[in-house]
Protein backbone atom coordinates (compact mmCIF):
# COMPACT_ATOMS: atom_id res chain seq x y z
CA UNK A 1 0.00 0.00 0.00
CA UNK A 2 1.39 3.67 -1.42
CA UNK A 3 1.86 5.46 2.33
CA UNK A 4 1.40 9.40 1.76
CA UNK A 5 4.54 10.07 4.28
CA UNK A 6 8.14 8.73 4.14
CA UNK A 7 8.74 9.66 8.14
CA UNK A 8 6.68 10.68 10.83
CA UNK A 9 8.56 12.22 13.98
CA UNK A 10 6.63 11.30 17.05
CA UNK A 11 7.42 13.29 20.30
CA UNK A 12 9.35 16.04 17.79
CA UNK A 13 8.70 19.20 20.73
CA UNK A 14 11.29 16.89 22.73
CA UNK A 15 14.74 18.02 23.09
CA UNK A 16 15.87 15.60 21.07
CA UNK A 17 12.63 15.56 18.57
CA UNK A 18 13.34 19.39 18.03
CA UNK A 19 17.07 18.30 16.85
CA UNK A 20 15.50 15.72 14.33
CA UNK A 21 13.46 18.26 13.03
CA UNK A 22 15.78 20.72 12.16
CA UNK A 23 18.07 18.06 10.88
CA UNK A 24 15.43 17.08 8.38
CA UNK A 25 14.68 20.50 7.47
CA UNK A 26 18.03 21.24 7.10
CA UNK A 27 19.71 18.11 4.91
CA UNK A 28 16.22 16.57 3.71
CA UNK A 29 14.34 19.23 1.91
CA UNK A 30 12.61 16.82 -0.63
CA UNK A 31 11.42 14.80 1.94
CA UNK A 32 7.73 14.27 2.70
CA UNK A 33 7.46 13.84 6.73
CA UNK A 34 5.36 15.12 9.31
CA UNK A 35 5.22 15.64 12.93
CA UNK A 36 3.40 14.49 15.87
CA UNK A 37 3.18 14.71 19.64
CA UNK A 38 0.34 15.10 22.39
CA UNK A 39 0.51 19.03 22.51
CA UNK A 40 -1.11 21.05 18.90
CA UNK A 41 0.03 24.49 20.53
CA UNK A 42 3.91 23.01 21.19
CA UNK A 43 3.48 21.35 17.76
CA UNK A 44 2.40 24.76 15.58
CA UNK A 45 5.10 26.50 17.92
CA UNK A 46 8.03 24.47 16.48
CA UNK A 47 7.02 24.33 13.10
CA UNK A 48 6.19 28.11 13.14
CA UNK A 49 9.92 28.67 14.60
CA UNK A 50 11.80 26.09 12.10
CA UNK A 51 9.48 27.41 9.50
CA UNK A 52 8.92 23.94 8.72
CA UNK A 53 7.11 22.29 6.00
CA UNK A 54 4.99 19.33 7.57
CA UNK A 55 2.31 18.06 8.34
CA UNK A 56 1.13 18.06 12.29
CA UNK A 57 -0.67 15.05 14.45
CA UNK A 58 -2.17 14.95 17.36
CA UNK A 59 -2.04 11.81 19.25
CA UNK A 60 -1.84 10.95 22.88
CA UNK A 61 0.43 8.23 24.20
CA UNK A 62 -2.72 6.30 25.29
CA UNK A 63 -5.14 7.24 22.36
CA UNK A 64 -4.72 4.35 20.27
CA UNK A 65 -6.95 5.59 17.58
CA UNK A 66 -5.08 8.62 17.50
CA UNK A 67 -1.91 6.91 16.74
CA UNK A 68 -2.99 4.15 14.56
CA UNK A 69 -4.20 7.22 11.93
CA UNK A 70 -0.41 8.52 11.84
CA UNK A 71 1.12 5.39 11.82
CA UNK A 72 -0.86 3.44 9.19
CA UNK A 73 -0.21 6.91 6.61
CA UNK A 74 3.69 6.61 6.55
CA UNK A 75 6.88 4.17 5.63
CA UNK A 76 8.53 4.31 8.76
CA UNK A 77 7.69 6.40 12.60
CA UNK A 78 10.58 7.30 14.60
CA UNK A 79 9.92 8.24 17.80
CA UNK A 80 12.19 10.37 20.04
CA UNK A 81 8.89 10.33 22.82
CA UNK A 82 10.45 9.39 26.23
CA UNK A 83 10.45 7.42 28.51
CA UNK A 84 9.45 5.05 25.66
CA UNK A 85 7.85 2.21 28.60
CA UNK A 86 5.48 5.65 29.16
CA UNK A 87 4.94 7.12 25.67
CA UNK A 88 6.07 4.84 22.83
CA UNK A 89 4.67 1.41 23.73
CA UNK A 90 1.36 1.79 21.64
CA UNK A 91 3.05 3.25 18.66
CA UNK A 92 5.52 -0.24 18.47
CA UNK A 93 1.75 -1.85 18.78
CA UNK A 94 0.64 0.31 15.82
CA UNK A 95 3.70 -0.28 14.07
CA UNK A 96 3.50 -4.00 14.15
CA UNK A 97 -0.54 -3.73 13.30
CA UNK A 98 -0.29 -1.66 10.36
CA UNK A 99 3.41 -3.04 8.98
CA UNK A 100 4.98 0.79 9.59
CA UNK A 101 8.69 0.28 10.08
CA UNK A 102 9.74 2.16 13.50
CA UNK A 103 13.23 3.35 15.25
CA UNK A 104 13.70 5.32 18.02
CA UNK A 105 16.42 6.86 20.49
CA UNK A 106 15.76 4.75 23.39
CA UNK A 107 18.07 3.40 26.74
CA UNK A 108 15.48 1.44 28.22
CA UNK A 109 16.27 -2.02 27.92
CA UNK A 110 13.50 -3.52 30.10
CA UNK A 111 11.25 -2.13 27.78
CA UNK A 112 12.69 -2.98 24.76
CA UNK A 113 12.95 -6.63 26.35
CA UNK A 114 8.90 -6.50 26.38
CA UNK A 115 8.44 -5.17 22.97
CA UNK A 116 10.31 -7.92 21.99
CA UNK A 117 8.65 -10.60 23.79
CA UNK A 118 5.50 -9.24 22.90
CA UNK A 119 6.28 -8.41 18.61
CA UNK A 120 9.10 -10.01 17.65
CA UNK A 121 7.36 -12.90 15.95
CA UNK A 122 4.50 -11.07 14.42
CA UNK A 123 7.08 -8.03 13.18
CA UNK A 124 9.44 -10.61 11.51
CA UNK A 125 6.51 -12.51 9.92
CA UNK A 126 5.26 -9.11 8.42
CA UNK A 127 8.34 -8.05 7.26
CA UNK A 128 8.28 -4.96 9.80
CA UNK A 129 11.51 -3.99 11.35
CA UNK A 130 11.33 -2.65 14.91
CA UNK A 131 15.16 -0.62 15.46
CA UNK A 132 15.42 0.91 19.06
CA UNK A 133 18.08 2.16 20.25
CA UNK A 134 19.12 4.65 17.80
CA UNK A 135 20.34 7.30 19.26
CA UNK A 136 23.72 8.13 22.27
CA UNK A 137 21.82 4.91 23.52
CA UNK A 138 23.52 2.85 21.71
CA UNK A 139 24.55 3.56 18.14
CA UNK A 140 28.07 5.20 18.74
CA UNK A 141 28.98 1.66 20.64
CA UNK A 142 27.13 -0.52 18.61
CA UNK A 143 28.08 1.01 15.23
CA UNK A 144 31.79 1.84 16.26
CA UNK A 145 32.16 -1.60 17.30
CA UNK A 146 30.77 -3.35 14.27
CA UNK A 147 32.76 -0.41 12.22
CA UNK A 148 36.20 -1.11 14.01
CA UNK A 149 35.60 -5.67 13.71
CA UNK A 150 35.50 -4.75 10.09
CA UNK A 151 38.20 -2.78 9.43
CA UNK A 152 40.51 -5.33 11.37
CA UNK A 153 38.96 -7.90 9.05
CA UNK A 154 40.01 -10.64 11.77
CA UNK A 155 38.24 -12.54 14.74
CA UNK A 156 38.31 -10.37 18.16
CA UNK A 157 38.30 -11.38 21.58
CA UNK A 158 37.25 -8.41 23.21
CA UNK A 159 36.17 -4.39 22.74
CA UNK A 160 36.64 -1.93 25.05
CA UNK A 161 34.86 1.49 24.51
CA UNK A 162 35.48 4.33 27.17
CA UNK A 163 32.82 7.22 26.63
CA UNK A 164 33.72 10.83 27.77
CA UNK A 165 31.12 13.36 27.41
CA UNK A 166 29.49 16.91 27.90
CA UNK A 167 26.41 18.51 28.48
CA UNK A 168 23.50 17.39 30.55
CA UNK A 169 20.82 14.89 30.31
CA UNK A 170 17.54 16.36 28.58
CA UNK A 171 14.26 15.84 30.71
CA UNK A 172 12.85 12.94 28.68
CA UNK A 173 16.62 10.93 29.39
CA UNK A 174 16.21 11.70 33.65
CA UNK A 175 12.58 10.80 33.53
CA UNK A 176 14.35 7.34 31.18
CA UNK A 177 16.75 6.54 33.64
CA UNK A 178 14.39 6.78 37.14
CA UNK A 179 12.10 4.42 34.89
CA UNK A 180 14.99 1.76 34.72
CA UNK A 181 15.89 2.06 38.35
CA UNK A 182 12.87 -0.47 39.76
CA UNK A 183 13.89 -3.49 37.86
CA UNK A 184 13.33 -6.78 38.74
CA UNK A 185 16.50 -8.62 38.91
CA UNK A 186 16.77 -10.82 36.10
CA UNK A 187 15.97 -7.07 33.67
CA UNK A 188 19.18 -6.26 35.00
CA UNK A 189 20.92 -9.15 33.13
CA UNK A 190 24.24 -8.24 31.36
CA UNK A 191 22.30 -10.19 28.54
CA UNK A 192 18.75 -9.55 28.99
CA UNK A 193 18.40 -8.62 25.03
CA UNK A 194 20.53 -11.30 23.77
CA UNK A 195 18.35 -13.96 21.62
CA UNK A 196 17.72 -17.52 24.27
CA UNK A 197 20.81 -19.88 24.16
CA UNK A 198 23.55 -17.20 23.16
CA UNK A 199 25.78 -16.52 25.94
CA UNK A 200 28.95 -18.68 26.81
CA UNK A 201 29.68 -19.77 30.45
CA UNK A 202 33.29 -17.46 29.75
CA UNK A 203 30.92 -14.12 28.03
CA UNK A 204 29.18 -14.17 31.01
CA UNK A 205 32.12 -14.91 33.57
CA UNK A 206 33.78 -11.71 31.93
CA UNK A 207 30.46 -9.21 31.14
CA UNK A 208 29.82 -8.56 34.73
CA UNK A 209 29.07 -5.10 35.20
CA UNK A 210 31.76 -3.63 36.85
CA UNK A 211 34.42 -0.91 38.21
CA UNK A 212 37.35 -0.10 36.95
CA UNK A 213 39.49 3.04 37.76
CA UNK A 214 42.67 2.73 35.62
CA UNK A 215 44.65 4.53 33.09
CA UNK A 216 43.75 3.95 30.00
CA UNK A 217 47.10 4.89 27.70
CA UNK A 218 45.22 4.94 24.56
CA UNK A 219 42.79 7.42 25.79
CA UNK A 220 44.95 9.18 27.63
CA UNK A 221 42.03 9.11 30.16
CA UNK A 222 40.73 7.31 33.26
CA UNK A 223 38.46 5.15 33.33
CA UNK A 224 35.27 4.96 35.13
CA UNK A 225 31.57 3.92 34.86
CA UNK A 226 29.74 5.27 32.37
CA UNK A 227 26.51 6.74 32.45
CA UNK A 228 24.78 5.11 29.51
CA UNK A 229 27.12 1.98 29.66
CA UNK A 230 24.65 -0.29 31.50
CA UNK A 231 21.96 0.12 28.07
CA UNK A 232 24.78 0.52 25.56
CA UNK A 233 26.48 -2.98 26.60
CA UNK A 234 22.71 -5.02 25.96
CA UNK A 235 22.56 -3.76 22.93
CA UNK A 236 26.44 -4.67 21.82
CA UNK A 237 26.17 -8.01 23.45
CA UNK A 238 22.97 -8.49 20.97
CA UNK A 239 24.02 -7.50 18.29
CA UNK A 240 27.72 -9.41 18.30
CA UNK A 241 25.26 -12.64 19.25
CA UNK A 242 22.83 -11.99 15.66
CA UNK A 243 26.14 -11.95 13.81
CA UNK A 244 26.83 -14.90 15.17
CA UNK A 245 24.05 -16.67 14.80
CA UNK A 246 24.22 -15.42 10.84
CA UNK A 247 27.83 -16.98 10.95
CA UNK A 248 29.52 -13.73 11.04
CA UNK A 249 30.69 -13.54 14.55
CA UNK A 250 32.92 -11.15 16.07
CA UNK A 251 35.20 -13.77 17.60
CA UNK A 252 34.93 -16.97 19.35
CA UNK A 253 33.59 -16.19 22.80
CA UNK A 254 33.25 -12.13 22.29
CA UNK A 255 33.38 -9.53 24.88
CA UNK A 256 32.70 -6.03 25.48
CA UNK A 257 32.96 -4.08 28.14
CA UNK A 258 32.02 -0.11 28.35
CA UNK A 259 33.00 2.67 30.52
CA UNK A 260 33.20 6.50 31.18
CA UNK A 261 36.80 8.27 30.36
CA UNK A 262 37.94 10.84 32.51
CA UNK A 263 40.36 13.82 32.50
CA UNK A 264 41.78 12.59 36.12
CA UNK A 265 42.04 9.80 38.56
CA UNK A 266 39.63 12.09 41.38
CA UNK A 267 37.33 12.70 38.56
CA UNK A 268 36.75 9.57 37.89
CA UNK A 269 36.41 8.17 41.05
CA UNK A 270 34.18 10.72 42.55
CA UNK A 271 31.72 11.16 39.39
CA UNK A 272 31.55 7.03 39.37
CA UNK A 273 30.62 6.64 43.42
CA UNK A 274 28.36 9.68 42.60
CA UNK A 275 26.67 7.33 39.77
CA UNK A 276 26.53 4.45 41.80
CA UNK A 277 25.02 6.19 45.17
CA UNK A 278 22.54 7.69 42.46
CA UNK A 279 21.56 4.03 40.78
CA UNK A 280 21.17 2.75 44.68
CA UNK A 281 18.80 5.76 45.71
CA UNK A 282 16.05 5.97 41.93
CA UNK A 283 16.58 1.50 42.95
CA UNK A 284 15.93 1.88 46.32
CA UNK A 285 11.99 0.48 47.31
CA UNK A 286 11.99 3.45 49.45
CA UNK A 287 12.58 5.93 46.94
Amino acid sequence: MERQYQIILYGATGFTGRLCAEYFKSNYPDLNWAISGRNKEKLEDLKQELNLDCDIFIADSDDYEAIQNFVKQTKVVLSAAGPFARYSTKVVEACVEHKTHYTDITGENHWVKSQMDLYQEEASSKGVRVIPSCGYDSLPSDIGTFFSIKQLNKPIKKVEVFHSAAGGASGGTIESIFSMGKLPKEMRDPFVLNPKDTVSDIQRKESQDSLSIKWVKEAKKWSGIGLFSVANTRVVRRSAALMELNQNPYGKNFVFKEYGAYSSRRAAIFTSLGLILSFLIISSPYF
